[in-house]
């Protein structure tokens, strides 16, 4: 695998020869690698684009270019530093932003921002805050961006859309659940006429669309060593909606882990005390397509098994 990456990565402009590709992150779409390189030229980031999530990698990117080179120019007029401040894209050599392998896979590289931090979780209310004025930042650089973008997931925010694939995944009753859902059902149910009310007012205009980055996670913004921001990351879903979508993405993952709600909520309907343990994962493996079934159902048994070992637990201190 590493000689192949090492052919991939030779297809783009890098600057300076590969020394290393290691694996990075533990992200669940994109396989992301870090590009090693000698002496005093830049390190890379290169990504195998998830083509089963992003149908257009093509519009993808090019979205992506739009959105970039308006900040760089942003960042520029107002002093700032352009290798640090917005992501850089390093095109192929055949002058696409992509290059497609011999087995139809996707490819992009960016320049890799040293000296940075990330952070997976917002444990506190000033890296929150920071987190905040990550996204407004890169909201305020696109105010006057005029440019169209491509819809990389269909219907990605659209409330109506999402309705649409509810009703039909009801209809559907695949595993037959349904009739054992009603009140779950029924809250949903409960808020359609709000939402879509809601979102008729963003169809008609009444409340605006512009760029949003619409994954906005705390680990999508970067900061320095001092805990500044530097830029918002992870572009892939860059696309034109309201900017409630980013603040309210931003809500739902810095604060709640969604597997500790879950394990919560069915601890407390069987009237269990909790005791939450701390736990570590493994780094990412890269190389694989993160869709893969064979995979999740793997990670989904041994996920059951854990349940079942900490609920013996739970239930000896009850």
């Amino acid at each position: 695998m590493k000689e192949n990456l090492r052919e991939i990565a030779s297809h783009f402009a890098l600057e300076g020869p590969v020394t290393a590709i290691d694996s990075l992150g533990e992200g669940f779409i994109n396989d992301t690698f870090i590009v090693r390189t000698e002496a005093d030229a830049p390190d890379y980031i290169l990504q195998r684009k998830n083509k089963a999530v992003f149908p257009d990698v093509p519009a993808m990117m090019d979205n992506i270019r739009r959105v970039t080179e308006h900040i760089r120019r942003r960042v520029i007029a107002a002093g700032g530093d352009p290798r640090r401040e917005v992501m850089t894209v390093v095109p192929a050599k055949d002058g696409h932003l992509y290059h497609v392998d011999a087995e139809g896979e996707y490819w992009a590289a960016t320049v890799f921002i040293d000296d940075t931090v990330a952070y997976n979780k917002a444990d506190s209310p000033e890296l929150a805050r920071k987190g905040g004025e990550g996204i407004g930042k890169f909201q305020s650089q696109l105010d006057d961006f005029t440019e169209p973008l491509a819809e990389t997931i269909k219907g990605f925010h659209n409330i109506r859309h999402r309705f649409g694939q509810w009703d039909a995944a009801l209809a559907r009753d695949a595993a037959g659940r349904r009739i054992h859902l009603a009140e779950e059902i029924g809250w949903i149910e409960s808020r359609r006429a709000e939402m879509l009310s809601f979102w008729s007012k963003v169809e008609d205009g009444t409340i605006p669309t512009r760029v949003t980055h619409n994954d906005t996670k705390i680990n999508n913004i970067l900061f320095d060593k001092q805990g500044e921001v530097l830029c918002a990351i992870d572009l892939d879903t860059v696309m034109a909606s309201t900017s409630l979508n980013d603040f309210g993405d931003a809500i739902r993952s810095y604060d709640f882990n969604l597997s500790n709600v879950i394990l919560s909520v069915i601890y407390a309907k069987k009237g269990c005390r909790v005791k939450y343990l701390p736990i570590t994962f493994r780094p990412r493996q890269g190389g694989i397509n993160s869709i893969n079934m064979k995979k999740i159902f793997k990670i989904g048994r041994q996920a059951l098994k854990d349940f079942r070992r900490i609920n013996r637990v739970l239930n000896r201190e009850v």
